[in-house]
């Protein structure tokens, strides 16, 4: 659902008039007056949009339905306050294409597009989503991928050379409840821009996007990139050219139907201006982005597979032509001035260029595999014709799929449950150095060679440790002799009849008795660990979770890799008790209560 900023209580006040009256005239017809509301908030009328759906809220007895109701009504008071932000770009182009592959047309690399499912996203598309932007020389990849429950977020991995990283979430501010979309990363990588349902918006999929913080190092808090690129209907894929010319995005406004978008093409502004625009129908024209200028294009779906087969081809062509030239000068300048700086420079041109031509190349078997013919004078002049461009002039270019998303990207790595549990099969500790301070544990039994998993009776963890010659096995980590008593009965009944407490106080053996006198003279602090499940960022709801369950400190840790959260510290035991308790019974499992260490 939309992220409600806004009081739904000062929702209506806002608006004139006698709501009661209304809704009393229109009892009974719900349907219609909700419809009604719909209508009018895409028609971008949202004053009368907002007492059309007071109107459906009163006229609605069912309490989940007002809930809804109150959700959609918020998107028409979100357009109302978003009209004082409004940008007013020069429209270059439009063209209506297929939503199933709209984004073929944006002025990126062939081939770098990859059809889902994937690796990536394995669950598959839906209306929008339909691929995964993954270029064969990227280090790093932002996409958007179901989870269990089918809900869209963005997710991040990065290439180490012969495994690529284990996808982490992007964080709180960027992923919701509801569906983000087509994440596209800047030229220079400072920018995110992407799609969300699940954010301050005006309905539907809005446009946003994230500026990198580097003091944080992460990504900042996502603005909603406002009036005419976002609206009431469904806006997707904005992207900025690599040329530096262009800013592109889908919407399907005025579009009668689910099986087409407008791809808008947008003189590229780096320094847009953004003022109000007090009249709803003013708003609406400037949101239909029609093309005025001379020179600027419209059309529908239509196209001449053999023209933009020609204009993909002479595009490689060029481009291979130019880092020709520039690989050249570089290094006539090289001859005459050497410098770090200049051979640097004319490597990565080559590099550059060994890449153009064999994307060339790959144009030319692809051509020669399907029987396209490119004639060598429109060739020439197509060539020609593209390197003397205006900045106004585009052309919807047709590229082609790449293939399919071929990377090895490591999994998740679980971590481990240290809380003691009698289990159908016993677990040796990940782990056997004890934590610091003072700890107890139950010893189970020692050998003279090293134990089975069968051998452990159900118990976990069990740890491991050598005395001489011997193996000695003990159960658990318990910060009180009350705990540890409270679970020793547990040992014995799953055969561990000599079961016995021992003690240990920074990892060092004592005695029960020293560890008792030690336990009643100081009062510890404690330490709620949490280990995310998927092995790297806690999400959404288990961070409201907590937020709603304790007030406490929330850190997060890395040791050895490995990823938790610390809530703490904490003075009180039962408050420490009983806040695992509640953590637990909201969903999160790998918990741990620990002594803090002393300093």
């Amino acid at each position: 659902m939309k992220r409600i900023f806004i009081f739904i209580f000062c929702l209506f006040a806002l608006v004139p008039g006698s709501s009661v009256t209304y809704a009393q005239e229109n009892s009974g017809k719900f349907s219609d007056l909700l419809q009604k509301a719909d209508q009018l908030r895409k028609q971008y009328k949202f004053r009368e949009s907002l007492q059309a759906y007071k109107a459906a809220l009163e006229a609605e007895p069912d309490s989940a339905r007002k809930v809804l109701i109150q959700e959609a009504a918020v998107t028409a008071e979100n357009g109302l306050n978003m009209m004082a932000y409004c940008g007013d770009p020069v429209v270059v182009a439009r063209k209506k294409l297929s939503v199933k592959d709209f984004f073929l047309y944006y002025p990126l690399e062939d081939r770098t597009w990859r059809v889902v499912p994937n690796v990536l996203d394995s669950l598959g598309p839906d209306t929008f989503a339909r691929a995964v932007y993954a270029p064969s020389d990227a280090s790093q990849i932002y996409y958007s991928a179901k989870d269990q429950d089918g809900i869209r977020n963005i997710w991040h991995t990065m290439d180490l050379d012969s495994i690529w990283s284990v996808p982490e979430l992007l964080n709180e501010s960027v992923t919701t409840s509801e569906d983000e979309a087509y994440p596209m990363l800047s030229t220079d990588g400072k920018q995110l821009f992407f799609a969300s349902k699940g954010l301050y918006g005006m309905g539907g999929y809005d446009l946003y996007v994230s500026t990198w913080d580097n003091e944080l190092g992460d990504w900042g808090v996502p603005v909603n990139m406002g009036f005419p690129y976002s609206s009431p209907y469904n806006d997707v894929l904005f992207v900025n050219s690599p040329d530096g010319r262009f800013s592109l995005f889908a919407s399907d406004r005025a579009c009668p139907g689910t099986d087409s978008l407008w791809v808008y093409v947008l003189e590229y502004d780096s320094m847009p201006v953004r003022t109000a625009v007090e009249d709803e129908a003013a708003l609406k024209k400037l949101s239909e982005l029609r093309p005025s200028a001379a020179g600027a294009s419209e059309g529908d779906d239509s196209f001449s597979e053999e023209d933009s087969q020609l204009r993909l081809y002479a595009d490689a062509v060029r481009k291979v032509r130019n880092l020709k030239q520039a690989v050249y000068e570089q290094g006539a300048a090289l001859t005459s001035t050497p410098s770090k700086e200049a051979l640097s420079a004319l490597s990565a041109l080559r590099d550059s260029l060994k890449s153009s031509q064999a994307e060339l190349q790959a144009i030319e078997k692809r051509f020669f595999a399907d029987g396209v013919v490119i004639d060598p004078s429109k060739l020439e002049k197509a060539t020609s014709a593209s390197s003397q461009e205006s900045t106004e002039s585009f052309s919807f270019v047709k590229r082609s799929m790449g293939p399919a998303l071929r990377i090895n990207v490591a999994k998740p790595k679980k971590a481990f449950d240290y809380s003691f549990k009698v289990l159908p099969q016993g677990r040796f500790a990940e782990d056997n150095s004890l934590p610091s301070g003072l700890v107890y544990q139950i010893q189970l039994f020692s050998s003279s060679k090293p134990a089975s998993v069968s051998q452990l009776h159900g118990l976990s963890p069990v740890f491991m440790s050598r005395k001489g010659e011997s193996y000695v096995y003990s159960a658990g980590v318990f910060r009180s002799y009350k705990d540890v008593l409270a679970n020793l009965n547990k040992a014995k009944k799953a055969g561990f009849r000599s079961a016995l407490i021992v003690a240990f106080r920074d990892g060092k053996a004592i005695s029960v008795r020293e560890a008792r006198r030690a336990e009643a003279e100081y009062k510890p602090l404690w330490n709620i660990r949490i280990w995310p499940l998927d092995g790297r960022s806690l999400g959404e709801s288990e961070m409201k979770a907590i937020r709603s369950l304790t007030s406490a400190d929330l850190a997060k840790a890395t040791d050895g890799g490995m990823v938790s959260y610390i809530i703490g510290p904490l003075s009180d035991r039962g408050e420490v008790d009983a806040l695992v308790s509640g953590l637990r019974s909201a969903g999160l499992t790998n918990i741990r209560a620990e002594q803090a260490p002393r300093e």
